[in-house]
């Protein structure tokens, strides 16, 4: 018997309240995201744990550890949370940035991993795909400013490194 409502299957977890669907509201977004966040997470690690074990000699000579995050500009869960269609809105947007990376440097973060392409459509400069809408609210049409080189200034002057991401969630 196949019951649409997860709370059935697991009936203890707080987020599993809803029926399984497109998901509409951000609330299921966020724990779509972060569920396959978690996934990829756990798929690291196996192998990390697994080359670790093979190359123990290599992996006592890494300088440090990475503690990532995944910085998302899909749909503005992360980051902007509003578009900019003027300049003083495209600073705001701007600054909200550069607050959260040093947010994110600030609890130990050394490594971000920006998501530079979405649904067929960048956070950076292109020939071949159009820019995405949230950052301006009108997709294909460019922001005053380049937020992937944006995101790398302020990693960098931090120490912190900063990856560009492709947009493997592109059928959410």
């Amino acid at each position: 018997m196949r019951s649409s409502n997860i709370a059935s299957i697991f009936p203890t977890h707080p987020y599993m309240t809803k029926r399984l669907a497109y998901p509409h509201d951000i609330s299921t977004r966020i724990m779509i995201k972060n569920c396959f966040a978690l996934f990829i997470l756990q798929w690291f690690s196996v192998f990390t744990l697994s080359a670790q074990s093979a190359h123990s000699a290599v992996s006592a000579q890494i300088p440090r550890e990475v503690r990532a995050v995944w910085l998302t500009t899909l749909m503005g869960l992360d980051w902007p949370q509003h578009a900019a269609t003027t300049p003083e809105q495209s600073r705001k947007q701007q600054r909200e940035l550069c607050q959260l990376i040093e947010q994110l440097h600030a609890v130990g973060i050394n490594t971000v991993l920006f998501q530079a392409r979405l649904r067929g459509t960048t956070a950076y400069p292109s020939e071949l795909e159009p820019w995405d809408g949230v950052f301006t609210g009108t997709p294909g049409r460019a922001p005053l400013f380049d937020p992937l080189a944006l995101a790398v200034a302020e990693c960098h002057k931090r120490g912190m490194e900063c990856h560009a991401l492709g947009g493997f969630l592109s059928h959410l």
